[in-house]
């Protein structure tokens, strides 16, 4: 069970947030992130049952880091990504830090 944010001072917020983080549970916006998806089509998803793996705590939806991983092998390769690769090869480094080969978010992926 994890903590709830409710009540809290902003310190004790962070404090929670990187507890749970370094625990490897995501929100359903840091799991999108992740993912190189929308919070849209991961809430979409879970209508549906289909998606990622997620838990309800409260009226919160969380994802853990490893079920994310596994999803993501699972699914094979995307056909919209590798055309988003192939149209960003060969472009330099961008002043954000992001490979010039890769979409970001997607690298741990490839």
């Amino acid at each position: 069970m994890l903590t709830s944010e409710v009540g809290l001072s902003a310190t004790q917020r962070e404090r929670a947030r990187g507890e749970r983080r370094a625990r490897g549970i995501l929100t359903t916006i840091e799991a999108a992130e992740y993912l190189g998806t929308t919070q849209r089509t991961l809430d979409w998803q879970r209508c549906k049952g289909k998606g990622p793996p997620c838990h309800k705590d409260g009226g919160r939806y969380y994802y853990r880091r490893d079920e994310l991983d596994a999803y993501h092998a699972s699914c094979g390769p995307s056909r919209r990504r590798s055309r988003v690769n192939a149209a960003l090869v060969g472009k330099e480094r961008d002043p954000a830090g992001h490979d010039s080969g890769e979409v970001p978010g997607c690298s741990e992926w490839e």
